[in-house]
C-alpha cells in the first residue's frame, strides 16, 4: 500500500492555503482591533510607536498576499512538471510567509513598547 502522491499534494496545498489565510487574517485583524480601540488608547500609548506597529502589520498582510502568489506559482510549476522552478517558488513562498508572521509578532511586541 503506497502513498497517493496526488492526495498528499492536495493535503499540502490545503495546509498552505490555511497558513496563508491565517497570516493575512492575524495581521489585518490586529490592525482592525487596534484601530477600533485607538481613541480609548490615545493617552496610554506613544502614537509614533503605534504608527510603526501599523507599518509592520500592513507589511505582514501584504507579505501574506505575496505568499499566496508564490504558492500559486509553485502549484503552476508542479502542474507543468518543472521541479526546479517549483522548488524555488516554494522556498520563496515559505520565506515570505515566515516574514508575514514575523511582522505580526514584531508589531505585537511593538505595541507593548508603545505603552506609556
Amino acid at each position: 500500500m503506497g502513498i497517493d502522491i496526488n492526495q498528499a499534494n492536495e493535503g499540502l496545498r490545503a495546509n498552505a492555503r490555511g497558513g496563508i489565510a491565517a497570516a493575512i487574517a492575524v495581521n489585518s485583524g490586529a490592525m482592525i482591533a487596534l484601530l477600533s480601540q485607538l481613541g480609548a488608547l490615545r493617552d496610554l500609548v506613544d502614537i509614533d510607536g503605534i504608527k510603526l506597529t501599523f507599518a509592520f502589520w500592513i507589511a505582514g498582510a501584504t507579505l501574506g498576499m505575496l505568499a499566496w502568489f508564490f504558492a500559486t506559482l509553485a502549484a503552476s510549476a508542479h502542474a507543468n512538471a518543472r521541479p526546479i522552478t517549483e522548488k524555488s517558488r516554494t522556498i520563496f513562498g515559505y520565506l515570505v510567509w515566515l516574514s508575514s508572521v514575523s511582522c505580526f509578532a514584531v508589531g505585537a511586541i511593538n505595541v507593548l513598547f508603545a505603552l506609556k
